[in-house]
């Protein structure tokens, strides 16, 4: 669950909701655990209560989730992580 608690850090840290991201890769090793995740970003319980942050995040953009994220440039393999491409308005 680490990527549930570090993103809306980093996006409320620069100004940032899920929808402004333009690719979205959660290196898990199972999809249970991206739905999770998915599920408590879009919490705004959670991101309030939990992660600390107050802002709203909006819906999870499920059409810029790279689901086969070992064959994006950026993939790694030094273990579970999120890695976000992301565009200032």
């Amino acid at each position: 669950m680490a990527p549930a608690y570090a993103i809306p850090r980093l996006l409320a840290r620069h100004g940032l909701a899920l929808a402004d991201v333009d690719l979205w890769e959660i290196h898990e090793a199972f999809a249970a655990q991206v739905l999770c995740n998915v599920a408590a970003l879009e919490d705004e319980a959670f991101v309030r209560e939990k992660a600390g942050v107050a802002a709203s995040l909006g819906k999870f953009p499920w059409e810029r989730f790279n689901p086969t994220a070992a064959a994006s440039p950026s993939a790694t393999r030094s273990g579970p992580r999120a890695h976000a491409s992301s565009r200032r308005r």
